[in-house]
């Protein structure tokens, strides 16, 4: 945080699905995905994301990595596989979640970090 404003480390944006053409900005650390109005990442419109918590993009500073995980017994897909556990985040790769698909963007590298 600079000046209490959160690094932007990526995105999300969404290619199919009820929010098809948004994007959704990634910061350091934590990103929970949900419907609720709570949730870092608000996806009110998808019936089928869990409301609190559905998942979570994890980005590391340390190592300059991303990571998706899957929260409270939620489907969670990375590039058309059931996750179940912690998962590193490439650019480009594919997440359906809901009926909502997404492109993960990294901004943040081992190159390029805040």
């Amino acid at each position: 945080f600079s000046h209490g404003i959160p690094f932007l480390a990526g995105w999300l944006v969404a290619i199919e699905g009820p929010v098809r053409g948004r994007d959704y900005k990634l910061y350091y650390g934590w990103n929970k995905i949900g419907r609720d109005i709570s949730m870092d990442i608000c996806i009110a419109n998808d019936l089928k994301i869990s409301r609190d918590n559905h998942a979570s993009i994890v980005y590391e500073e340390k190592k300059s990595k991303f990571y998706l995980i899957s929260q409270s017994g939620s489907l969670t897909y990375l590039n058309n596989k059931l996750i179940t556990d912690v998962n590193l985040l490439e650019n480009g790769d594919v997440l359906h979640i809901g009926d909502s698909v997404f492109v993960f963007i990294s901004f943040c590298t081992e190159e390029r970090k805040w």
